[in-house]
Parts: structure tokens; sequence; C-alpha cells
């Protein structure tokens, strides 16, 4: 994606939530079927789906663009043949929501880092984790931040 691209989305984006972007983070979310119910998500494979961590001033979310959009082509490669549409999930809306980072073992140096999430709903705890390239507590920090105002 260009700077153009990524200027255009972040426009877009912020006026479609009413809140102003701060940050965002391609991440892949990993959790069980029930958190993906009910987030009302539909994953890309059995336990996964890739999509982008939206930070905005008071709001945290998770999206993921339609099929057709460009910024995830590389990732449609891999995917199956159904057409994905867009998909959000709002965590300002989820009751107890909790963030964290797990301890990391000196042999997973070299892997993803992770952020794993709970939430409260309909009475269970429901949760999961993203998976991210790098910079874990810096985007861990802002989603909490966002989510806390």
């Amino acid at each position: 994606m260009d700077e153009s691209q990524r200027q255009q989305f972040l426009t877009s984006f912020s006026e479609r939530v009413n809140d102003i972007v701060v940050e965002m983070k391609m991440v892949e979310l990993i959790a069980p079927a029930r958190a993906f119910s009910e987030m009302n998500l539909i994953p890309q494979s059995r336990n996964s789906l890739w999509g982008l961590i939206v930070v905005c001033s008071h709001s945290l979310y998770f999206y993921v663009p339609s099929r057709e959009q460009a910024l995830f082509s590389m990732i449609n490669v891999s995917a199956n043949a159904k057409n994905f549409e867009e998909q959000i999930f709002c965590f300002n809306n989820a009751d107890g929501l909790q963030f964290k980072l797990p301890k990391r073992s000196w042999f997973k140096f070299f892997g993803p880092e992770k952020i794993i999430f709970s939430f409260i709903s309909n009475g269970h705890e429901i949760g999961g984790f993203f998976n991210v390239s790098k910079d874990a507590q810096k985007i861990l920090d802002s989603m909490l931040k966002a989510y806390r105002s």
C-alpha cells in the first residue's frame, strides 16, 4: 500500500467510525470458533483471520476489508476461494476487556509476538490472541490508551 492509499484508508475509516485513526497494524487473529462467533467475524481458515488492529483516539477496532480491496491482495493468494466481505469488531463494546502480553520464552525469540485478549459475553469468557510481527508492546500501549479513553 503506498502512502496515498494509506491516507485514503485512514480518512475513510476515521469518517466511518467518527474517530481519528492514530495507528494501524496488520495482525493475525487466532481464536476458537466461539470467539469468532461472539465477535461476529468469519475466519479465513478454521481459527485464523488476518486483519488490522485500528487504534483510534477513543476507540479500538479489528477490521478486515473485503477481499476486493488491494490492501490484502498478498494474503488473498493463500486464502480459499470464498469471497470475504468487510468485517469489523469494536472492542470498546466488549465487557471486561483485557489485553496482555504473554511471557516470551527464549526459544520463541524469532517468532511473532502475541497480544492476548479476553472479554465476557453472555457470562462466558471469550479469548484469543493477535500475532504481531513486531512492536507488540508499543501497539498494546496504544490499544489500552484507546480503549480506556
